[in-house]
């Protein structure tokens, strides 16, 4: 929604919570990270064209494609994206999508160059059906793993991932309830005390961190124009980090499932993921 005046006013709500799930693998668990103190006082891994998902709950979709881009040096197509989450998680027609039926689209069918089909936010392009098939084409664009990377303090953790993959500028996928009151922040800069009880979870990617009167704040790089924030760009400090971002945070790494597997689960994680799968073609094996 726009005033008037032509600034956006409201975002409309579409990250759901992530569910639980133990087989999840930290990103630490197999990957080396710095000591905090060896973190520079500022970095980015740069920006993705940011663009603009307007009053929809694609915002998922929006996220996990900004961050494939930097690999992909592509922008890639969020609409498309959002839709085979949709296909993932089986609902179709409900509100929003969570984060990890988001990251599966993109490690399980890819992604595709927004070029290749026109954004339209027709609400029968939340069906995948409803796309030319161009499945073969995405996985030109497939990640090969996900992680997660909030095992603790989610501000540092986010800080560590990011620098421990500056080279391939793998950015941090994540989300927050998002306060209505926060568009109006000067500069983008995200106040510590909420005085706003309303929100709606809303995902974005963090793209690094700088340091606003001597303190560092995440740079959250957002899917709703340039006409806010600091051009589309808001600066989050560690208080409300760790405080508010109850959604997860997760980054993509090309290393093969079954090695992210090998080396981040434990015997009791593998035992439990035998158990789901077999549960799974057993109910599949009687329905037959």
């Amino acid at each position: 929604m726009e005033s008037s005046s032509g600034i956006k006013t409201e975002i409309k709500k579409g990250l759901r919570p992530t569910p639980k799930d133990k087989r999840d693998i930290s990103f630490g668990a197999v990957f080396s990270l710095s000591k905090l103190e060896e973190l520079p006082k500022e970095f980015s891994i740069g920006e993705s064209e940011i663009l603009d998902q307007q009053d929809t709950d694609y915002c998922s979709g929006y996220a996990t494609c900004a961050a494939s881009a930097f690999q992909e040096l592509k922008t890639l197509h969020p609409v498309w994206s959002f839709a085979v989450s949709k296909m993932i998680s089986g609902d179709i027609d409900d509100w929003g999508q969570n984060l990890r039926d988001a990251l599966k689209a993109h490690t399980k069918f890819g992604a595709i160059p927004i070029t290749l089909f026109e954004v339209n936010f027709d609400s029968k392009y939340r069906d995948i059906k409803n796309f030319p098939d161009f499945f073969d084409t995405a996985v030109y664009h497939k990640k090969q793993s996900y992680f997660k990377v909030d095992s603790g303090n989610v501000f540092d953790d986010i800080r560590l991932a990011l620098y421990a993959n500056r080279e391939e500028k793998w950015a941090v996928i994540t989300g927050v309830l998002w306060r209505t009151s926060w568009l109006y922040a000067p500069s983008g800069i995200i106040p510590k005390l909420i005085l706003d009880n309303s929100g709606f979870g809303h995902a974005f990617i963090i793209t690094g961190w700088k340091e606003i009167a001597g303190e560092p704040y995440l740079v959250a790089q957002l899917s709703n124009g340039t006409d806010i924030g600091d051009k589309g760009k808001f600066y989050f400090p560690r208080q409300v980090v760790n405080r508010e971002f109850t959604y997860g945070a997760y980054t993509f790494k090309d290393i093969s499932s079954e090695e992210a597997k090998k080396r981040g689960w434990n015997v009791w994680i593998k035992i439990l993921n035998f158990l789901q799968e077999w549960n799974i073609f057993k109910i599949w094996r009687i329905g037959k």
